[in-house]
């Protein structure tokens, strides 16, 4: 904590400014982009206001589940989609929306080594990627 007895804000980059614009226009509420960009809704109701972009109001467990897009399973498909973004060096939270998953979900399947149909130093390189831009915010691709 700072001496004012507040958390220090983790600066908004453009790939979060994109990923708030892209579920504002699908209709995502703050708590759903904020789960996307592991933000609380209030950090997302903010940068909304400052980038004068209109967010939906909360309606609802159901329709959050929808706007989330949760899914149970990831295809081959998705592997690929995962493995070609990383490698063209999109951060985990613009994959997250073209794949229509979650940052997390992202990262985690980047690290499961059991996806990997390629050999390995493919998978590595997307976990590379994916962490070091989102530990950092820098990349080195």
């Amino acid at each position: 904590m700072t001496e004012t007895g507040r958390f220090a804000a983790r600066p908004w980059t453009p790939a979060d400014d994109e990923v708030l614009r892209s579920l504002a226009l699908k209709g995502v509420d703050a708590r759903g982009i904020g789960n996307r960009l592991n933000r609380t809704p209030d950090a997302v109701r903010s940068r909304a206001r400052r980038l004068n972009i209109l967010i939906r109001k909360h309606r609802g467990r159901a329709e959050d589940k929808e706007a989330m897009g949760k899914r149970s399973t990831w295809t081959s498909k998705d592997d690929d989609q995962l493995r070609a973004l990383a490698a063209s060096g999109e951060s985990s939270a613009v994959i997250a929306v073209r794949l229509n998953r979650t940052a997390v979900g992202v990262r985690r399947r980047a690290m499961d080594a059991s996806t990997s149909r390629r050999p390995s130093t493919t998978h590595s390189e997307v976990c590379d990627r994916l962490f070091v831009d989102e530990q950092t915010g820098i990349s080195e691709a």
